[in-house]
């Protein structure tokens, strides 16, 4: 076993840098959601709950001290099942994601974006998962996202929202944000892993795709019911889509804040 200085593992002489999440990176979320530890500190909660369908057993799984999940825990419990996610811990606070009903949870998949793994939702049965309560605030506020479309295109696959603004993938190459009003439109290519943050914030809205800030108005509309992750307001607009993780500012992140998270996301990730 390696040997551990302060926060620095040594191994061979050299020295593994400590994990970093997104919260690390940009403090203050409100909720956070995702397949990996929010920051350092977050490292051994509860991360997730799956179902397996061999025998309906559910089970709750923690983070690793290199931010993901515990695999190897996951891969004994799933044996020769299938996986599904019937809850994202909420990282911040207690708003967790949940999904009571077998039929709309979507898949876990291990290895689902190279080595790590990914919630997999499904347009035609899956329903995605749902916080267990609203989150009321008015403009502006940032939401942080890395997903992937990964069937043909089809109209609005949404993967998360409430029922006044969505993040959802638009046309065949591209993602958008709504709040009511106009839709701000980015270039994003289609079946390929993305992180997407954006500032609702009416005329002065912003939006970073894999690190590229674009300015652009949305609509004023506030957020005022329940996050919805793998779909939309009202649990319409289902994505088929692979979700990797993502949270909640309730405050307007600069530009530079944007990419330090784009710069994050996809340093773990891998794109």
């Amino acid at each position: 076993m390696a040997p551990v200085i302060g926060s620095v593992s040594y191994s061979l002489g050299m020295a593994v840098a400590p994990y970093t999440g997104p919260g690390d990176v940009v403090p203050g979320a409100t909720a956070w959601w995702g397949l990996r530890a929010y920051t350092s500190a977050t490292i051994g909660n509860a991360t997730i709950r799956l179902r397996r369908d061999s025998d309906q057993v559910e089970q709750d799984f923690t983070t690793l001290a290199s931010g993901h999940l515990d695999t190897g825990s996951i891969t004994t419990f799933k044996g020769a099942a299938n996986l599904f996610v019937v809850k994202l811990y909420d990282q911040v606070g207690t708003n967790d994601m949940t999904q009571a009903t077998a039929a709309n949870q979507p898949q876990f998949i291990l290895n689902g974006f190279g080595t790590n793994s990914v919630m997999r939702c499904v347009k035609a049965s899956s329903l995605g998962l749902v916080s267990l309560n609203a989150i009321a605030q008015a403009q502006p506020y940032t939401w942080s996202m890395v997903a992937k479309r990964t069937a043909s295109f089809t109209l609005q696959n949404t993967f998360i929202g409430d029922l006044n603004a969505e993040f959802y993938f638009k046309t065949a190459d591209s993602v958008a944000i709504f709040a009511g009003g106009p839709e701000m439109v980015i270039s994003a290519t289609d079946n390929a892993m993305h992180s997407v943050n954006a500032v609702f914030n009416g005329a002065s809205s912003l939006m970073n795709v894999d690190g590229s800030n674009t300015t652009g108005t949305t609509g004023a509309n506030s957020m005022a019911a329940v996050m919805n992750f793998g779909t939309g307001g009202s649990l319409s607009n289902p994505a088929d889509a692979d979700l990797g993780g993502g949270g909640v500012w309730l405050s307007a992140l600069s530009g530079a804040q944007c990419i330090a998270l784009h710069d994050n996301q996809s340093a773990f990730w891998g794109f």
